[in-house]
This record gives C-alpha cells, sequence and structure tokens, in this order.
C-alpha cells in the first residue's frame, strides 16, 4: 500500500462549498473532500508533466525532422491509456 501522509490545505468557502456540492450529488464521482483534493492533485500532477513532456517532445522533433506515423500512434495510444488510468480513480 502507499505510503499516506496528510498535508492541511485552506480553501476560500465558496470552494469548499463548491466540492461539497460535488461530493454529495446523487451519482457522485468522488466520496468525500480528500477524494476530490486526491484527484484534482494527480490531475494537476499528470497535467504539468504531460505539458512538459509535449514541449520537450516538440523540440526534439524540431532538432530530428518530423514524426513517424508508428510514433505518433505510440504517443497518442500511450496517452489514452494514461487519460483511461486517471478517469478510474
Amino acid at each position: 500500500m502507499t505510503e499516506t501522509k496528510p498535508i492541511p490545505i485552506r480553501l476560500p468557502k465558496r470552494d469548499v462549498e463548491l466540492i461539497d456540492e460535488i461530493v454529495t450529488k446523487k451519482k457522485a464521482l468522488f466520496t468525500n473532500r480528500s477524494d476530490f483534493a486526491r484527484f484534482a492533485i494527480e490531475k494537476t500532477i499528470f497535467d504539468t508533466f504531460r505539458v512538459e513532456a509535449a514541449s520537450k517532445f516538440l523540440n526534439e522533433m524540431g532538432e530530428k525532422g518530423s514524426v513517424s506515423k508508428d510514433y505518433e500512434e505510440k504517443i497518442n495510444s500511450d496517452l489514452h491509456k494514461i487519460r483511461k488510468k486517471m478517469k478510474v480513480r
């Protein structure tokens, strides 16, 4: 099991109210505030690395030339798998 560490965060009252609305919906995607916060943080981390990876990739392709169709399909497949994994949580 992954080790967890609690971290206190302060949010504006309106943000907490919106999170509570999301959590208490009939078909809620999140069981509680912590579940929502963990997902939001994981998504932000994923998006940050995706932007960095895309930037690095584009820089490398600018130096090497164009991207092959096979390589493009592999990248799209990998991104699809990551997005699917992120939606499962």
